[in-house]
């Protein structure tokens, strides 16, 4: 039996020497990574509208007889809520361009805000005027449709405040709360 396994053993050795050797080796494999950062813009709101927006123009009380005209902007400085954008290009900035809806009591043109507690009356409706400048000129003005070029210097990759100006009338205004709601139309 000794002999049976010595030749066994023997056999093995043999055929392991015989046997090419598996060498271990190693392969290069290339692994391309790949990230393609496209120009774009985020825009947001702070929200919080008392009709569900997400930017505020807040034109405040008066009491009657209400001045001619009332100034307002978005600004979170004059107690607005404002839109933001972030670009992540130059580029990208230097073709924003804005443009805002007529609302939803457009009239030929003519932003109002509705008072519900005066349907029917003379004064159911107070027209406003949205611009892009402070200054409120008319060549700076929101009409329904219009695209303006985004007011202000901001940089790329830092948030940047749109801020909205407006100009209320009140004139054949009566007691009770004025809305409306409109959308602002970022285009980059």
């Amino acid at each position: 039996m000794t002999k049976k396994l010595m030749m066994a053993a023997a056999s093995a050795a043999a055929f392991l020497a015989a046997s090419p050797a598996l060498a271990q080796s190693s392969t290069p494999v290339p692994i391309d990574v790949v990230l393609n950062v496209g120009q774009a813009c985020i825009v947001s709101g702070g929200g919080g509208g008392p009709l569900g927006g997400q930017a505020l123009l807040n034109f405040g009380s008066v009491v009657l007889p209400a001045p001619a005209q009332i100034d307002s902007s978005t600004s979170s400085a004059q107690g607005g809520i404002p839109i933001m954008i972030t670009c992540n290009s130059a580029t990208v900035l230097s073709g924003v361009t804005v443009e805002i809806g007529g609302g939803n009591n457009d009239l030929a043109g003519v932003r109002r805000m509705q008072n519900l507690s005066a349907v029917g009356t003379g004064g159911e409706f107070g027209s406003y005027r949205l611009f892009a400048t402070a200054a409120r000129s008319s060549v700076a003005e929101y009409t329904p449709g219009a695209k303006l070029p985004l007011q202000g210097s901001p940089l790329p990759n830092v948030t940047f405040e749109i801020v909205v100006f407006g100009r209320a009338f009140g004139t054949n205004v009566v007691n009770g709360l004025y809305t409306d709601q409109t959308t602002m139309l970022v285009n980059f």
